[in-house]
């Protein structure tokens, strides 16, 4: 096929007016704003994801609050730092290298719950 002059010339200027176009409307940043917000969107679903998860544990943990007089009484004495007459209290402080968990780098602090619960 074989194309005329006049052809030629008017997809040249169809190709020319379509990048204007696409230039005025910057059809490009449109494209990478939509991106960027699907990929927000995604890290917003998982975000939800993590918060469902942790208001369910949370349910869980009012309803095990709310039927268990010794959960009640461990979280008192945890929170509080309360102890019963005659108690004696260990205390295990970590060492600097035990306090780092290698996996995450991040420092632990020490379990100070009553090990009688």
């Amino acid at each position: 096929m074989h194309f005329s002059r006049k052809k030629g010339t008017a997809l040249v200027v169809v190709v020319l007016l379509t990048l204007v176009y696409a230039f005025q409307r910057d059809l490009y940043g449109l494209y990478l704003r939509y991106r960027n917000r699907e990929a927000n969107l995604s890290t917003e679903r998982r975000e939800v994801e993590s918060l469902e998860q942790q208001r369910q544990q949370l349910e869980e943990r009012i309803e095990a609050l709310s039927t268990d007089a010794v959960e009640v009484e461990a979280t008192i004495r945890r929170d509080r730092g309360l102890v019963r007459e005659g108690e004696t209290i260990f205390r295990i402080e970590l060492s600097p290298e035990d306090r780092t968990d290698p996996e995450e780098g991040a420092t632990r602090e020490p379990d100070t719950r009553d090990p009688s619960t």
